[in-house]
Parts: C-alpha cells; sequence; structure tokens
C-alpha cells in the first residue's frame, strides 16, 4: 500500500541495551567500548525524528529541574541539560559541588520524578517553552569525564502538546545548524 502511495516507510525493531561493555577486548592491542542490544518483533513504522538528539548550547538552551526525595536539584549547580530528544535527555552530572560529593549520582536506575524544562532559543523574541516530563534514569556512568558523571532519562509519557513544543524546538535548531553549513 506504502509504495503504491510513493511513500518511504521506514521500519525498526524495539530494542534496549542489556549490558554495557566497556574496555573490551578486539585485538591484542585494542579495546573499545561496546553495548549488547536486545531486539524485539514485530517491526513497526518509526519516526526518524524521535532519534535526533540535540545538543544545548547558547543559541539553544536548555535549563531543567527536578525533585528527588525532598531535595531540587537544578542544572547550573547539580548538572547540565547536555542534549534532549523527544525520547529523553542526557545530564551531565559534575562529581563534586564544591567539596561534597554530587547527591545526583546516587540516585538510582530506574526511579522515577518529573522534570521542568526550560528551552530558550537566544535570537528569537519568542517566550521560553516551558513543559513538564515524566522521567525515569535509564542509564547511569559514574566516570564520563575526569569531572562528570552522565544520566540518560527517559520521558515516561511525554503529553503529545509537550512533544508537538519539544519536536518544534529541535527542529528549529536542525534549520539553524543547515543554514549555518551552507554559509561555510
Amino acid at each position: 500500500v506504502e509504495k503504491e502511495l510513493s511513500r518511504m516507510t521506514r521500519l525498526g525493531l524495539k530494542c534496549r541495551i542489556v549490558k554495557f561493555l566497556n574496555n573490551y577486548k578486539i585485538s591484542d592491542q585494542v579495546t573499545e567500548n561496546f553495548f549488547l542490544v536486545e531486539y524485539f518483533s514485530p517491526m513497526r513504522k518509526v519516526n526518524l525524528r524521535t532519534t535526533y538528539r540535540l545538543r544545548t548550547s547558547y543559541r539553544f538552551n536548555i535549563e531543567g529541574k527536578f525533585y528527588y526525595k525532598g531535595m531540587t536539584f537544578e542544572s547550573g549547580k547539580h548538572f547540565a541539560v547536555q542534549d534532549v530528544s523527544v525520547t529523553g535527555a542526557g545530564l551531565l552530572v559534575p562529581k563534586t559541588i564544591g567539596k561534597k560529593e554530587n547527591p545526583v549520582l546516587k540516585i538510582p536506575l530506574n526511579e522515577s520524578t518529573n522534570m521542568d524544562f526550560t528551552m530558550a532559543q537566544s535570537d528569537t523574541k519568542q517566550k521560553p517553552l516551558k513543559i513538564t516530563a515524566p522521567i525515569e534514569i535509564a542509564r547511569k556512568v559514574m566516570s564520563y569525564n575526569i569531572a562528570s558523571g552522565f544520566l540518560g532519562v527517559r520521558f515516561s509519557n511525554l503529553s503529545p502538546n509537550d512533544q508537538e513544543n519539544l519536536f518544534q524546538f529541535i527542529h528549529a535548531a536542525q534549520l539553524y545548524e543547515i543554514r549555518n553549513i551552507k554559509r561555510i
């Protein structure tokens, strides 16, 4: 049916990361970081817009705040929103705040809470976009780099309106990148 309508359909399989294989030895002198993936049938239509991850920048800035067990965690102090997609976000988390351990890195995997996001585009007079999303801690890397850990959060149930607003914010960033690439 899709072929008769001259539409391209993209199909994919649902998958999940089963295990991270850090420093996996692929030869005597070479190690790489890999992950083991489990796939699930059946194949289904996929929207490629959900796979794009927008890295935050000065021009497309994203701030966040969430609450966990009576504590408030805010970007700029406890973490930075490194990237976002319509399926989740990546949080860069400093290992310490001052001389104390950062409590964000102590939050266990699979914990859920709500997170407030404020997304602002610097070259526009539009009001910043605000969404509240139920999140789940889906990935945790304690030593992402020398100074920081990393949390991958998955949106559990983003409302259709917030999902569309997030799509539009990411789309504006993609268009900006394309325009700048053409100028080079």
